[in-house]
């Protein structure tokens, strides 16, 4: 995975609770100034770390990987559509732009090599056209292929989601903080 993945998945993961710490500062400083503001944040930073430390994912995956690995299932089935449509509506054109689009979306550089591997079979064989039980045959290994990629998590890298609770309750408070004191700010000034 690549270091700009696993900086967009640190900062996400700062900023929920950062978020989530801010939102209970808000509704707190609305409801009670300043010690509702507090009693706010704190909940809410409790609840984020009670739910970090009950169940910390890790994150597995390529959602791009798996994306193309769907695109090109959908284009190939419309491209056998195409092929062997079930009235006499469909055109030639039709079927070379079904086709073109099937070709490029199974040519993409980050294509799983076990589902380029049966896109390029069952292309193969609605390019031939002749055989329709060999095209479905071809179009059922391919999304086994998909479904197998999907299942098997045939992925470079993993990032897991540390399990650490202390500092991120304590920037997830000091975010509240500071969220509520701009609240306050923009509210009106603190009760003497």
């Amino acid at each position: 995975m690549t270091s700009q993945l696993n900086t967009r998945v640190s900062v996400m993961t700062v900023m929920l609770p950062v978020c989530v710490v801010g939102s209970g500062a808000c509704y707190g400083l609305f409801v009670d100034e300043w010690a509702g503001a507090v009693v706010g944040a704190v909940a809410a930073g409790v609840g984020v770390g009670f739910g970090m430390a009950a169940r910390p994912r890790p994150l597995k995956g390529d959602g791009y990987a798996e994306g193309l690995a769907d695109s090109v299932l959908v284009t190939i089935a419309l491209y056998e559509a195409a092929v062997f449509p079930l009235t006499s509506a469909g055109s030639s054109e039709e079927q070379a732009a079904r086709r073109a689009l099937a070709y490029r979306v199974a040519a993409s550089d980050g294509l799983p090599r076990s589902v380029r591997v049966a896109a390029a079979a069952a292309l193969e064989a609605l390019d031939d056209g002749l055989d329709a039980e060999r095209a479905q045959a071809a179009l059922k290994d391919l999304i086994l292929a998909v479904y197998r990629f999907r299942a098997s998590h045939e992925f470079a890298d993993h990032v897991t989601v540390p399990r650490v609770l202390q500092p991120w309750l304590a920037i997830s408070l000091v975010a509240g903080g500071v969220v509520a004191a701009l609240c306050a700010c923009l509210v009106g000034s603190p009760p003497e």
